[in-house]
């Protein structure tokens, strides 16, 4: 299977590592860095995946992070983040990605996602090139650069010398030519271990004779290649039979003069397929058919088999995950039957279009359910995450697209479906096996397995299949059938949740967390925020996502989670104390506690009382993050309180409270006075006192049945005080004055 690059595209307890490896030894991200005072100012929880769990104290608005916080994240003055995308999802959770600037020039691949609620930052995660120092201004020209770039391959002729290619171009305002204009920008280069900035000219170049498709990064110093990116990747594979039996297929009636049905489909946004040639697609002719019968083998039915797979593609991911089409937007999706291709893939060649390639070899075509699904979701993946192809993100992209293609396969053979990619092309055999990579030659295990294939020091290019990207694909694929089927792997067990949830657990990842540069550290983390945003952090769901990734190799197993609620009073009259205790399940009990009172820090106890004194009708939040070890939770809720209703003893002076000496000593006695017409109203009544200050936070609390008591104020600062009497439903109160 293959893909073409098409763009690119969160409490402070402990700096949580639970044994996620990279495959290349590399300097920590500067969020992981446990000196790193300024991130902890912000973050209640870095994981071992460099993902930023914000305090929810803190309110951060998803804009300013990146100007207030920036040496937090190991940005210099000379970088900026820039917004360019923003997405809210069906749960109302919005996601904005960031992408990287130096001295204005865009550092390719280097992306940020903060996701918000209600404008409130949660989580935010990414890769940063971090130290970058060099100089931007080129010692080669852009057209020199071209000419470096166009002598680099051997072309009869590129798609810009063609005037019809051409001429498809010229409704495109942003990029009217297929002749590329090249782009100043940096990109990274690994330098003894180390990312390091390099400054290029970036080319995309079309040839149509022979037909390729590549990028290419000259070094704006001294010329030379950087690197080349070829567009169109492929896996070889062989066809057996076609696949389906008798399928209704949606095509267009084409009257006066054709007479005859062409595969096409407008009711999908628009699904064409057509024999591929080097013309341009307009002038290429229909596969046709005068009777909408397409029975007669070689083109006719390959080209129906291709059409028919892409229509069920399309309606899976409508159907189950919501998505109008590849982009989300029903851009055309072009089908070419090619057949000098023993191979299949995926292109996107601009803003107008996707193309998906479909071989042959003799008389069978390579459009199987699960292999057009696969080609499709390479470029959902793009539209989406844009995951660069290579390395563990390449093979996560080849991952989500066997999952995904899987999951298409089920959708329409909901009774012959299996956990094998490609096994229509065989007899007997298949390219990849799920439910056990072992047969296909992939690894079960993150880094450890011996068919892991090994990433240190490798360089992507086709002849080692990008650094393995068809090979280290299967840890995420035999994660996600443990995550729907169950099973146990490495001494964990996983307690299946079905495919349904633990597919829309993975889409939810590949659309909203993940970035550019992700690995299955990125990953993990991901599809644990997405199930917590489903789910909940407390549900099976997501224990077993996490359950399951621990069986693959990647972070810890699930540890009991902790849930915590506030239970107390949601209004009260000014002065009043009101008491709310924390209600915590689960973990190991050994709770620790810290309380927030209208943005203002408190104690570490299980419950707080407080006293507020509006001049107006206000409402006050209060919250508590409640940790154990490595786990925690939040909790928040509003108090309203009035101003207008007075204690019962400014009314009916039923109860009185004298304090002397006042201003007070070192210790202080309370008086409590009774109405003399009412002289039984404290028999055998619990008095309740408190000492608040004048913030409205209760310093003293007790209680008596006693008339007379002393306290003691010797460990007061200087200030006025206020002393709260309560019983029997009345009240009283009265300043104290310390000096």
């Amino acid at each position: 299977m293959s893909r073409i690059m098409k763009k690119n595209y969160l409490t402070i307890a402990c700096l949580l590592i639970i044994g996620i490896q990279t495959g290349l030894s590399q300097v920590l991200p500067k969020v992981l860095d446990q000196n790193n005072q300024k991130i902890k100012e912000i973050a209640q929880k870095v994981d071992e995946a460099g993902w930023v769990f914000f305090k929810k104290e803190k309110k951060l608005a998803p804009d300013d992070i990146f100007v207030n916080y920036k040496e937090a994240f190991g940005l210099s003055k000379s970088d900026e983040m820039i917004k360019v995308k923003s997405k809210t999802d069906d749960l109302g959770l919005k996601h904005n990605t960031y992408q990287q600037y130096y001295k204005g020039l865009m550092v390719e691949h280097f992306t940020y996602l903060i996701h918000e609620k209600e404008g409130v930052a949660e989580i935010a995660n990414g890769e940063l090139l971090e130290n970058i120092d060099i100089d931007i201004t080129p010692s080669i020209s852009s057209s020199e650069s071209f000419n470096i770039a166009l002598n680099s391959f051997k072309s009869n002729k590129w798609a810009w010398q063609d005037k019809d290619w051409e001429a498809e171009k010229m409704g495109d305002k942003e990029n009217p030519t297929w002749k590329p204009k090249g782009e100043l920008m940096i990109i990274d280069r690994i330098i003894g271990q180390v990312k390091k900035g390099v400054l290029v000219y970036k080319f995309d170049l079309l040839s149509i004779e022979p037909y390729f498709h590549y990028s290419i990064y000259i070094n704006a110093y001294n010329g030379i290649v950087e690197k080349k990116v070829s567009l169109l990747r492929s896996a070889n594979g062989t066809v057996y039979t076609l696949y389906n039996d008798t399928q209704s297929i949606t095509t267009l009636y084409r009257g006066l003069p054709n007479w005859d049905y062409i595969l096409k489909d407008e009711t999908r946004g628009y699904i064409c397929t057509k024999n591929f040639n080097s013309t341009a697609w307009d002038l290429r002719a229909h596969i046709d058919n005068h009777e909408n019968l397409w029975h007669n083998p070689g083109l006719e039915v390959n080209g129906a088999t291709a059409q028919w797979t892409a229509e069920k593609t399309y309606d899976y991911y409508h159907v189950k995950q919501y998505r109008d089409g590849i982009d989300d937007n029903n851009l055309d999706l072009r089908i070419h039957i090619d057949p000098s291709r023993d191979n299949s893939g995926w292109a996107g060649s601009g803003a107008d279009h996707d193309d998906i390639f479909i071989g042959q070899i003799g008389t069978y075509c390579l459009a199987s359910l699960d292999a057009m699904g696969h080609e499709f979701t390479h470029g959902v993946v793009s539209c989406e995450a844009g995951l660069v192809y290579e390395k563990e993100p390449g093979a996560l992209d080849e991952s989500f697209a066997d999952i995904f293609g899987t999951m298409v396969e089920k959708y329409i053979e909901s009774s012959t479906w299996n956990w094998t990619i490609g096994e229509d092309f065989f007899d007997n055999n298949f390219l990849r096996s799920m439910s056990d990579p072992h047969a296909s030659y992939q690894p079960t295990t993150y880094l450890t397995d011996g068919y892991w294939f090994d990433l240190t020091n490798c360089t992507p290019d086709e002849n080692n299949d990008h650094c393995g990207v068809h090979t280290n694909s299967g840890i995420q694929n035999h994660w996600f059938y443990l995550l729907s089927e169950g099973g146990t792997l490495n001494n964990v067990t996983v307690t299946s949740i079905g495919t349904d949830k633990a597919a829309r657990i993975a889409y939810y990842n590949l659309c909203y967390f993940l970035s550019a540069q992700s690995g299955y550290a990125s990953a993990r983390s991901g599809s644990m925020s997405a199930a917590a945003a489903f789910y909940g952090e407390c549900s099976n769901e997501y224990q077993q996502v996490m359950n399951a990734w621990a069986a693959v190799g990647v972070g810890a197993q699930a540890t009991p989670c902790i849930s915590a609620s506030i239970s107390g009073p949601t209004y009260l009259n000014s002065s009043e104390v009101g008491t709310w205790d924390a209600i915590v399940t689960g973990g190991s009990g050994n709770y620790s506690y810290t309380w927030y009172v209208d943005g203002y820090y408190y104690s570490n106890n299980s419950s707080i009382d407080y006293a507020f004194y509006p001049d107006e009708i206000t409402e006050y939040p209060i919250a508590v993050s409640v940790t154990d070890g490595n786990l925690s939770d939040y909790s928040e809720i509003y108090v309203t309180v009035s101003p207008n209703q007075r204690m019962m003893s400014s009314t009916n002076n039923l109860l009185r409270l004298d304090v002397y000496p006042n201003p007070a000593l070192d210790k202080t006695t309370l008086q409590i006075i009774e109405d003399k017409n009412n002289p039984v109203i404290l028999k055998d009544e619990t008095i309740l006192i408190y000492l608040v200050d004048k913030s409205g936070r209760v310093l003293f609390k007790t209680t008596t049945k006693n008339r007379i008591l002393e306290i003691n104020t010797a460990g007061l600062q200087k200030g006025v005080y206020t002393i709260i009497l309560s019983a029997n439903n009345c009240r009283s109160s009265v300043n104290l004055i310390i000096n």
